[in-house]
């Protein structure tokens, strides 16, 4: 799938920063999550979807790719699926971001780097022990989405030889 549109989406919009934000489920139907680093100077010790910024001239399937590969060294080894979910925010220097979340099938061993201290796989009802209350609701159309993505692929997670 080509995600090109979401490029143009968020340019029409004037969105300053664009990013993706990478939904990976394991076999019981949780989601990866991670934890920031405690020294981040945004959003230190926050949980979120992994991910990151779009650069500039870059795909967003290209930007998943390279997020996943920095942050965590997992490959994406199948086509990246839109969820059609996407949270429009103020934030990075008060710049107007949007983050689009993508779902992925992905392979290889967790590694954090420097951005990220810890990582976990969550259900949906533990969503709200997790992330602010401002972005629940998000969260909870996210994961609502990638399981329904996952059940019209026809398989049961989005995860092989991950650990």
């Amino acid at each position: 799938m080509n995600l090109d549109y979401l490029i143009k989406q968020a340019q029409t919009d004037k969105i300053i920063r664009l990013n993706v934000a990478v939904v990976l489920v394991n076999p019981d139907h949780k989601i990866l999550i991670c934890q920031r680093a405690k020294d981040k100077k945004y959003l230190p010790n926050i949980w979120h979807i992994p991910g990151g910024q779009v650069e500039d001239n870059e795909y967003i399937e290209i930007g998943a790719i390279r997020e996943m590969k920095e942050e965590l060294e997992l490959d994406i080894v199948q086509k990246i699926y839109d969820t059609t979910v996407a949270h429009n925010y103020i934030g990075h220097a008060d710049k107007k971001c949007r983050t689009v979340f993508v779902l992925a099938k992905a392979s290889g061993k967790i590694k954090l780097n420097f951005e990220n201290q810890a990582f976990t796989f969550i259900s949906i009802n533990e969503i709200e022990n997790y992330f602010k209350p401002d972005v629940v609701k998000i969260n909870i159309q996210v994961f609502n989405e990638a399981m329904k993505l996952i059940q019209k692929m026809g398989v049961n997670n989005t995860i092989s030889d991950i650990s």
